[in-house]
Parts: structure tokens; sequence; C-alpha cells
């Protein structure tokens, strides 16, 4: 499995990022218009709501998909074996912890579609229909 290092600037964007999905379901993507300080504050805020208990408070309540996964409670597609990792599902209208983490998160939902969507016109030719 290989795994895209896409380039958001080169022409050839569109393509390897569809081909990475395609073939691996993932992609790495650099010069992207999200800042390095953006994604760090994002990730620094989050840590201290993974180190801690509170956590818990915000568990997943099935049927929605919001909320917190604790670890080893997803599996990958068609694997018996549980992923070793804890997550945060955000959505716009659902629940978050009541810290500045609703601040620093909030743009990603822009921003990441934006993104993604300067890509995507060009990526769907490329994609399985």
């Amino acid at each position: 499995m290989k795994v895209e290092i896409v380039d958001y600037e080169a022409p050839d964007a569109a393509e390897t990022l569809a081909r990475s999905l395609r073939d691996t379901g993932f992609a790495v993507l650099k010069n992207h218009p999200i800042s390095a300080e953006r994604i760090e504050a994002i990730y620094d805020s989050w840590g201290g709501f993974f180190a801690g208990d509170d956590k818990f408070a915000y568990a997943v309540q099935p049927p929605a998909h919001d909320g917190y996964f604790a670890f080893r409670s997803e599996n990958a597609k068609d694997s018996q074996v549980k992923d070793l990792k804890e997550f945060f599902h955000v959505y716009p209208d659902a629940g978050f912890p009541p810290t500045s983490r609703r601040q620093r998160t909030r743009f990603m939902p822009i921003s990441i579609p934006w993104a993604a969507s300067c890509l995507a016109g060009s990526s769907s030719r490329h994609l399985p229909r």
C-alpha cells in the first residue's frame, strides 16, 4: 500500500489525490491553505481533553455519530481487531466540550471542505463511478 503525498499546488494534485484515495483510502496533503499554526493550536487544545477524564461525559450515544469514541472502540472495515486510537467526531450541530476547543476547531468544517472542494471537482473525473 502506498499512501500518496499530494502537493496541493501541483498540476496533477487532483489525479494523485484520487489515486491515493482509491487505492488506500488515505492521502497526505502538503502545501494546503490551512496554516501549521492553526493545526497545532487545535492539537494542543484537544491534547488536554484526551489526557483527562472529562472526555467520558461526551461519549458517543448511538444512533448519533458525534462525540467521544474510546480507545479500542472501533474496528477497521472487515477487521476483527480493534483500532488503537481514541477520537472525537465533530459535526456542525453536534455536542461539543465547552472550552476554547470550539473556537479553535470551528474553522475546520469550513477550511477543510473548502480546500478539498478545490481539488474535488478536478479529482472526480479520476474516481470510479
